[in-house]
């Protein structure tokens, strides 16, 4: 019986001190082997898919593709800097494995090699350095970057989605920008590359060719409203702001509008239709799509009221600028005009215009109104040649000459800014409260004197009063 615990003794051991360290040993040597030959597989992936710059060929494997909402995470990428070239041209470079999205939205790894530096201007530690903080920036990096090119983006996800939400004018005018300017400049970029300076070299050369620093500011409000939609799909795009620009000093042409009595002279000359036209724009600082898209429900003549709710852009109505109705004041003059007008030349017509077409009934044509009526009428009166807004600009001068405050005229204008732009644009004119003001404090500061006459000026300055 002890013989027999002996031998079950003695193979325990035999189990527990040979048999089991072997088979652990076997299964080391088997992991080993199998990480080698994974790390194998590996480097043949990465030799065949390296590149530099813009040529990388996306891994293939299906499990490394997930979608923009998959959860990010970290990959930690701690590769060692090698040397590559001969002589002068030897240099550090690295290896490393990057998120990156492709043309289809989908998130893929991609082997890329980075150069850091020059092997005679900088040790393998401080190269190491270098690497480390690219990676830290790149290959770690919880938002992939994007290989797809700006036109990729605004012609497949932009131009077909976002941009048809917008109102037709802003539609033929993004489209504008985008196929005169912004694609041919900067269509073949990667679309995180547009940055800063990839618009600052197109500014330049736009301004080269001629174009105002305000034209400018407008085709880059349109690039602004594709990164708006890329940020908001997820797509990685640089931190634009179209107020970094550097832009050449500018000074638009001041704002010329009608006078008075030009204006009271064009009404009497454009006839019982448009001459009432034109007065209701003046009267009620309309701009002219919003003149001429007035329905006759749109009044209430007992309260004198009228409310501006839309505005005509080609052949369609759609909202007022910044999509807000808003009341206006109906002077007592211009509702006599307009109750006189609706009972002997107005027509009903299928949309209810106020100032519908006069032969087909339908929604006039701002581009006809201007050529066809009024360019005639200013050359006939010998008048400086202005558009229809001429007549909004008259409003406004008017209301600045009788003393009003930028907050009424703001209000007046219909300006989303409280009347800052309306005053900045007619502060050379100066109200008759204005004129009084200024007129006081001179009498109560400057010492009143006699009026030279000209023999006791100097005589340049007899010239120039006699040129005045």
């Amino acid at each position: 019986m002890i013989g027999c615990e002996s031998v079950h003794v003695l193979k325990a051991e035999l189990w527990y001190r040979v048999l089991v360290p072997l088979l652990n040993r076997a299964l080391d040597v088997a992991f080993y082997f199998l990480g080698l030959v994974g790390a194998v597989i590996d480097l043949a992936v990465c030799s065949e898919n390296r590149y530099a710059g813009d040529d990388a060929k996306p891994a293939e494997p299906s499990r490394q593709k997930v979608d923009l909402v998959a959860m990010a995470r970290r990959r930690y990428q701690h590769p060692r800097v090698k040397p590559l070239g001969e002589g002068n041209t030897k240099r550090w470079a690295v290896r490393y494995r990057q998120d990156e999205v492709d043309g289809d939205g989908k998130r893929v790894r991609v082997c890329k090699q980075a150069t850091i530096g020059l092997c005679s201007e900088m040790t393998r530690a401080q190269a190491q350095r270098a690497a480390d903080e690219l990676l830290g920036k790149h290959a770690n990096s919880l938002q992939p970057s994007s290989t797809l090119t700006f036109e990729a983006f605004v012609e497949g996800k932009y131009r077909p989605t976002a941009l048809p939400m917008r109102k037709p004018a802003g539609i033929r005018l993004a489209s504008h920008h985008l196929n005169k300017h912004l694609l041919p400049w900067l269509g073949e970029y990667p679309l995180a590359a547009v940055n800063l300076e990839a618009v600052q070299r197109m500014a330049s050369a736009l301004i080269k060719r001629g174009l105002t620093p305000d034209t400018i500011h407008n085709i880059c409000g349109t690039l602004c409203s594709v990164f708006k939609f890329a940020k908001l799909w997820g797509y990685p795009v640089s931190d634009f702001k179209r107020k970094l620009l550097a832009m050449p000093a500018y000074h638009p042409p001041e704002v010329q509008p009608f006078t008075v009595k030009e204006a009271l002279r064009i009404f009497e000359a454009a006839g019982p239709f448009y001459g009432v036209l034109f007065t209701t724009q003046a009267a009620l600082a309309l701009r002219p799509g919003e003149a001429v898209a007035l329905m006759v429900d749109d009044f209430d003549f007992e309260r004198g009221i009228v409310l501006v709710q839309r505005n005509a852009d080609l052949k369609e109505l759609v909202t007022t600028k910044g999509g807000n109705a808003e009341y206006l004041r109906l002077s007592p003059p211009l509702s006599n005009l307009l109750h006189e007008y609706l009972s002997t030349e107005w027509k009903p017509n299928r949309l209810g215009l106020l100032f519908p077409h006069p032969k087909t009934g339908e929604l006039l044509q701002l581009a006809a109104v201007r050529k066809d009526v009024l360019y005639p009428i200013l050359e006939a009166l010998q008048i400086e040649r202005r558009g229809l807004h001429s007549f909004r600009h008259l409003a406004a001068s008017v209301l600045v000459d009788v003393g009003t405050n930028q907050k009424a005229l703001g209000k007046a204008l219909r300006h989303q800014d409280g009347g800052v732009l309306a005053m900045k644009k007619y502060a050379h004119i100066l109200g008759n409260a204005e004129i009084t003001m200024m007129d006081k404090l001179g009498e109560s500061l400057v010492k009143p004197s006699k009026k030279p006459v000209a023999s006791e000026l100097r005589t340049d300055a007899q010239r120039q009063i006699a040129s005045s």
